[in-house]
Formats: structure tokens, sequence, C-alpha cells
């Protein structure tokens, strides 16, 4: 009788192995197998940076999707005319955006003693007055031309704004507009456009507009995407783009690191362009600070003196 079973005891040992080592092999693989995680990629934003994102289900706000970008788009190739400002000029310019809303603010702006420039938002209740103000001091006067930003309609950039979904004679019949809407402009430059921006076709309407009427345009660089400050180039626009945003965080202390980085960006390179708005810390900071980076050799230019 035992020897009439060795063949079946053989038989079960050889199936409970198999199914011991079957159920070794699920338990190994339903645990965190090494070579099967897959991994990752490393961020690739610039320190500073942040990207363009979700945010409890709302977007970022457009002008501080890139809290720091030191973003220097690639020059279209063959621009024989391009030339950098001279390593050791260190000059500065600042922009300020969104003016036109508040009217107490820009005339504390107006007593800095330096050329500020002024980036003036359309049809807004003291946008002429500021421009005339601005120009009676001879600062230079932007058009703050609204555009299209990634988030919108939770994100708004108001009156007068260029959209992706407008047709190209739309598109050109909007910057006509806007350009009449403030006096004394010698350029523009974008207010949010971090989707319009990136559309090359957009771009090159906008700028051929600008072209025809001898302006220039600033890209204030919304989006690492954005082609603005190369189409301006392979036509012909003068143009230059934003290095420094200085107050991202409405934080003395914050605005003013971002405005040394300018100034280390300006004796590095013999140029760079920040941009802030009218609120009360950061026009305390440059209060403070233009007079100190005056003493230390930096010069406060308009912005069309650093156009490339």
């Amino acid at each position: 009788m035992r020897n009439g079973n060795k063949p079946l005891g053989i038989i079960c040992a050889v199936l409970l192995a198999f199914l011991g080592t079957l159920l070794l092999i699920l338990l190994y693989r339903s645990g965190e197998e090494p070579s099967s995680v897959q991994l990752s990629p490393p961020s690739l934003t610039v320190p500073g940076q942040e990207e363009t994102r979700q945010t409890a289900g709302k977007p970022l706000e457009e002008e501080w999707s890139f809290k720091d970008p030191i973003i220097f788009p690639p020059l279209p190739e063959a621009i024989d005319s391009f030339q950098p400002p001279q390593a050791g000029s260190k000059r500065l310019a600042i922009l300020i955006d969104d003016l036109g809303w508040n009217l107490a603010m820009a005339r504390r702006l107006l007593q800095i003693d330096a050329p500020l420039t002024f980036a003036i938002l359309p049809g807004l209740p003291y946008s002429q007055t500021v421009a005339e103000e601005a120009h009676a001091r001879q600062r230079e006067i932007l058009l703050h031309l609204p555009m299209e930003p990634h988030g919108y309609p939770q994100i708004d950039p108001g009156a007068g704004a260029l959209f992706s979904s407008m047709s190209e004679e739309e598109l050109e019949a909007m910057v006509r507009k806007n350009l009449t809407l403030v006096p004394y402009i010698k350029g523009v430059n974008n207010h949010m456009g971090s989707k319009l921006t990136e559309q090359g076709w957009a771009m090159e309407v906008v700028c051929r507009v600008l072209k025809e009427q001898n302006l220039f345009f600033v890209d204030s660089m919304t989006s690492p995407k954005s082609v603005a400050y190369t189409t301006a180039h392979r036509i012909g626009l003068r143009t230059a783009y934003r290095h420094i945003f200085f107050d991202h965080e409405q934080r003395e202390e914050v605005i003013r690191q971002q405005v040394r980085k300018l100034a280390t960006l300006a004796q590095k390179n013999g140029g760079a362009i920040g941009i802030g708005h009218p609120h009360p810390e950061t026009i305390r900071v440059l209060e403070e600070m233009i007079p100190q980076l005056q003493k230390e050799g930096f010069t406060v230019v308009p912005v069309s003196q650093l156009l490339h």
C-alpha cells in the first residue's frame, strides 16, 4: 500500500513546490520591485521658477506663473544687427506695469528721480491722466496690451484683450484700437498673455502692426514658451525681453533681493530689464534702492535703450 502511494506522494510534493514557487513570485511582483518602478523625470524648472500648474483646482495668477525666471530666449539665426549692451555699462531698465487704476501710486512713482518706464493699461479710469503726467515728466510710456492667458476665463486679462480665437483681422483691429487709448506711447509690452504669446501667427499680426507704427515690443515673458521676442526679431521689429519680476511676492525683503538680482545681471551683461507693479512695497523699495544703485555706478534708463 505504501509503495503504491509513493508516486502519488512525489506528484503531490512537486505540485506543492510549484504552487509555493508561484505564490512567492506573485508576492514578489506585488511589492515594490525596483526594476519595474516608473520614475518621474526630474524637474527642468530654472531655480526660482514655478511651472504653470493648477493649485486646488484654481490656476496660479498669470503674472506670477514664473516667480523669478531669468529666461534668455534663443536669438533667431543670422541677426547681424544685434548688438548687446556693452559689459560694464551697468544699465537698468525698470518697467512699472498695470498703471491706470491708481493715480496716487502713479504720482508717487513719478517722484522717483529716475527715468522709470510706465506701462499703462488701456481704457482704465486714469489711463489718460497717468500718460499725460508721465509724458510731462519725460517718462517713457508703453501700452500694456492685454492678451489671453492660460486659465482664461478664470484669469481675466481685462477689456481690450487679444484672444487666440480671434481672426487675424480681428486681432489687428483690436491692436489698432488699443493703440489709440494711451497717448504718447513709444512701444508695447504684454499684460498676461501666457497663451497668446505662444502663438506665432498671432504674434506676427501684433508685431507687424507695431512695426508699421514705428513702435517696439517688450516681451514680458509670462510663458517660457513665448515666441513674441523671436517673432519680433524675425520681422525686423525692435524688441527686448524682461529678465526679472520684482514683486511676485509683495514683501519688501523679497523685492530687494529681486532688484539686486537685476543689478547683478546688468553688471554682468551691460544691461537688464526688470518689471514691477504699483504696490506700496515695490514703490518703497525703489525709492530706497535706486539712489543706492546710482551711487554704485548703475544707470536707470528707459527700456528703449536696451532694445535689440
